[in-house]
């Protein structure tokens, strides 16, 4: 079971993101803004963030760039909508995204994938 802080600013909406991320067998936390979560993640207690950017915006995307910046290894699965040319939003800093509507299924594969695969490498940025 990993230890997973959601990141949405929406209530109701992150709450049901909340049930689906427990359901798939994962412990979760939550934060309405990247800055909080910046503050949760201090002590190494999330295996992994997932971030919805409908939610959070521009300067929540920009904040956990920051984050990124400032702890290299820290894993952010993103919760995307395709744009209007129906190519998905992207961060170069996310370990995955995925794109809405999903099933749990989806969810689910995500998260393990997020959590299993390749051990990180710090980001460089110049």
């Amino acid at each position: 079971m990993a230890r997973v802080l959601l990141i949405h600013g929406d209530l109701v909406h992150g709450e049901a993101l909340a049930r689906e991320v427990e359901a798939c067998g994962h412990k979760v936390g939550r934060a309405p803004t990247a800055r909080a979560a910046a503050a949760l993640v201090d002590d190494g207690t999330f295996d992994l963030l997932v971030a919805d950017l409908g939610s959070i915006g521009v300067e929540g995307a920009a904040d956990l760039g920051a984050l990124v910046r400032a702890r290299p290894c820290t894993r952010i699965l993103i919760v995307t909508s395709e744009r209007a040319d129906g190519r998905p939003r992207s961060r170069p800093w996310a370990v995955g995204q995925l794109v809405r509507p999903f099933t749990r299924l989806e969810l689910c594969g995500k998260l393990d994938a997020s959590l299993l695969g390749s051990p990180l490498v710090p980001m460089q940025f110049r």
